[in-house]
């Protein structure tokens, strides 16, 4: 009896947490496609923004750029997970995070930690980086663009206070449902200026706004974008890996479940045998049946 109560037992507790793997298995799903139609979106509106600078920088007047060298120090923004439960996605991204900041630094480069996802932040707090700004993502849905312009703003106006000298952003790149790689995309200082197709217009643009304004204006939309793509990128990442990992867990569940279910039938068959044997040898019907054989 013993051993159907301990398999029981077993079952129950499986059966229990089923429902929650499913649940996160479709949580994960849906998040992913979401993320996915969001990246695509984001990835356009970067491509049109791209092709308004192009347009641009031609008429602007000449500027001096930033004299001297660095000395504030280029900042490191690392994109976790705020959870676990997806594989090795947060080891991926964190290992190749300390691998950059350990270069640099031997280089003698001066790093800021900014951190995005609780893993990240709890991951460097454990090591005693110091962190200069964490901000944490949502658990069941996909981080707001709103947050990501608050961000990138902080980010452009430490920049233009020489607080940094840069942003880089070091994330999980998305490449396909069963990958991924950890990547480092430059933020800001943004590119000042993108290559046109080659092709010739047939007529020249005209540009009747201020050049300059407008230029500024494209440049902070592409610092936000590319903030929000490199979040959004992440997170298709994420979710595609706690994806693999829910229903791997799931189909695993199943498995248990039919292999301990089969188990409590056969151990149920076997302790209703013993039953029989004992109460039909108690009652002398089966002399030959000697004492040891019934506790076979």
């Amino acid at each position: 009896m013993e051993d159907i109560e301990r398999i029981q037992q077993r079952l129950e507790n499986i059966k229990g947490i089923e429902p929650i793997l499913t649940a996160l298995r479709t949580i994960a799903v849906a998040t992913w496609r979401v993320a996915l139609r969001r990246l695509e979106a984001a990835r356009e509106y970067t491509r049109q923004l791209e092709e308004v600078l192009a347009i641009v920088v031609p008429h602007l007047p000449p500027s001096d750029s930033r004299q001297g060298k660095p000395a504030a120090g280029e900042a490191l923004l690392v994109i976790a997970a705020e959870r676990g439960l997806c594989g090795g996605f947060n080891r991926a991204v964190l290992e190749a995070a300390e691998g950059f900041i350990a270069e640099q630094r031997a280089q003698g480069q001066i790093l800021h930690l900014l951190t995005l996802g609780e893993r990240a932040r709890r991951h460097f707090q454990r090591l005693g980086e110091p962190i200069l700004r964490a901000e944490r993502l949502p658990t069941t849905a996909l981080w707001p663009f709103a947050q990501a312009q608050a961000l990138a703003e902080w980010a452009m106006d430490a920049h233009g206070a020489r607080q940094i000298d840069g942003l880089q952003v070091l994330y999980n790149r998305y490449l396909s449902a069963v990958a991924y790689e950890p990547v480092t995309r430059r933020l800001i200082p943004p590119p000042m200026a993108v290559g046109t197709s080659g092709q010739e217009a047939w007529l020249p643009t005209i540009v009747e706004t201020d050049a300059a304004q407008l230029h500024a204006l494209v440049m902070t939309q592409l610092v936000i974008v590319g903030l929000y793509l490199t979040v959004i990128e992440s997170a298709a990442s994420e979710q595609a890996a706690r994806f693999r990992v829910m229903d791997g867990a799931s189909q695993n569940s199943q498995r248990l479940i039919e292999e301990l279910t089969l188990e409590y039938h056969q151990a149920r068959q076997q302790a209703i045998t013993r039953e029989m044997l004992d109460l039909t040898a108690g009652a002398g019907l089966l002399p030959g049946i000697r004492e040891e054989d019934t506790d076979r």
